[in-house]
């Protein structure tokens, strides 16, 4: 997707993620690039199996990750990532 038209595509990896309304959201598949990313990720990283599938996927559509999980930060400067509020600890 080319400069200006290219979509913004989120991918969510906390199961109550925020309000979806206003987001460019798409269903996505794991292909074979995909796969060997987040292996890679996995391998580099040593990111949650989990984690490294989803973002792999985000490298291979160049998405941005919103994500509430601590873990993806070790892929900060690798993906484009968006934290959003960690929990607190009480």
């Amino acid at each position: 997707m080319p400069g200006s038209e290219k979509a913004l595509c989120r991918l969510f990896s906390h199961k109550n993620g925020p309000n979806l309304h206003g987001f460019d959201s798409r269903r996505a598949h794991h292909d074979e690039p995909a796969l060997l990313e987040a292996s890679r990720f996995k391998a580099e990283k040593r990111i949650p199996l989990a984690d490294a599938l989803i973002a792999g996927l985000a490298s291979r559509l160049s998405a941005v990750l919103v994500h509430k999980d601590s873990e993806f930060e070790a892929l900060n400067g690798v993906l484009d990532l968006e934290a959003l509020p960690y929990k607190s600890e009480t």
